[in-house]
């Protein structure tokens, strides 16, 4: 593995941002790092992946703003530029700005310019350059948990959601109060965690890279994976923000492919092979659950496609979708879902007019 550079120090949190056509947003990214008030030393690796909209100049004007270049140290690789330079004023926050020449998505070579960094840290945390920090307490609060409780492996946090199109944020309410997730929350995702908010041990994420395939969905098997090999802390103070409506992300993308079938299908296809397989590794103790996940998952797929004759070729034993989920099955999962949106929709008529 050529090392392109060799941390020369330990931190106790190792921040990584991966980041293309953020131009927009990186700043917002940036800005959530250096407010984070912390007992401990952490470094945010800030991977842009050869952006074509000017993103690279951005976060070079932020850095000679915000940054001490004085003590900068710079290193020219055929891969990338990679600068490392302490905040101006938070003196416990190191940057490594990694400007990649050409686009890595994808690619080993990528993963291995991470790994050093994972080395000398003994916890990570994640925010792609399109999402942010909110709370400058994120990391300190996180950290704290998990050094005082060994039996956790990581930590989540409720977030706002930041829709790019309008609107001030919102908080998403999936813990009313500091909780433990079971995995059983977490296979049918009826607790909602966004990778922004995740603190995770690095030595997790080593055995978790060993120990389960890379999936087309990164997030949702390493929640799993939590969850069955330790335990997993919720607390409700919505400490990060994701945002939602940005050209290119995952969640605009998806939007924007519901009538490209071909894709679709292949989306489920990849989806069956991920669940299957971590049914597989909790060795099926979660049988039903995944079931249901894949389930939904296929109702999903069929209402934006309505190619369910498609979908019959590729899984045969498909036959209609009662007899797939039996009928106590749909009337549960459905009478739940509707009961919520009408109950959601009363209680926003009757705000509506007390404010009045």
């Amino acid at each position: 593995m050529d090392i392109v550079y060799k941390p020369k120090k330990d931190y106790k949190v190792f921040v990584l941002c991966a980041t293309y056509n953020h131009s927009k947003y990186i700043e917002d990214a940036l800005n959530g790092f250096a407010i984070q008030k912390t007992t401990f030393p952490f470094v945010c690796l800030v991977m842009d992946d050869c952006s074509t909209d000017g993103e690279q100049d951005v976060i070079k004007a932020w850095m000679e703003r915000e940054c001490d270049m004085t003590q900068a140290e710079y290193i020219d690789h055929e891969l990338t530029n990679v600068i490392l330079v302490p905040h101006k004023v938070n003196k416990n926050c190191t940057f490594a700005f990694y400007l990649l020449k050409m686009n890595m998505y994808g690619k080993q070579e990528k993963r291995n310019l991470i790994t050093p960094w994972r080395e000398h840290c003994e916890y990570e945390a994640v925010c792609e350059g399109d999402d942010y920090w909110i709370s400058d307490q994120h990391l300190q609060i996180k950290v704290e948990w998990l050094d005082k409780h060994q039996e956790y492996n990581s930590c989540f946090s409720n977030i706002k959601i930041h829709v790019e199109t309008f609107g001030p944020l919102r908080v998403i309410h999936t813990a009313k109060e500091d909780m433990d997730l079971s995995i059983e929350d977490i296979i049918k995702r009826y607790t909602f965690i966004q990778l922004a908010s995740i603190v995770i041990r690095v030595n997790t994420l080593f055995e978790f890279s060993k120990d389960i395939p890379a999936f087309f969905v990164g997030d949702y098997p390493l929640f799993v994976y939590c969850a069955y090999n330790g335990k997993v802390r919720m607390f409700k103070e919505a400490m990060t923000a994701y945002r939602v409506g940005v050209p290119g992300s995952h969640n605009t993308k998806n939007h924007n492919e519901k009538k490209h079938t071909d894709k679709l299908l292949r989306g489920l296809h990849n989806s069956h092979f991920m669940l299957e397989s971590l049914n597989e590794y909790t060795d099926y103790k979660f049988d039903t659950l995944f079931k249901d996940r894949w389930y939904i998952t296929l109702i999903q797929y069929y209402k934006e496609t309505e190619q369910f004759q498609n979908m019959r070729i590729i899984y045969p034993k498909i036959q209609d979708k009662l007899h797939i989920m039996g009928l106590s099955w749909c009337i549960k999962y459905f009478g739940y879902i509707y009961f919520v949106s009408f109950f959601m929709l009363l209680k926003k008529q009757f705000i509506k007019k007390n404010v009045k």
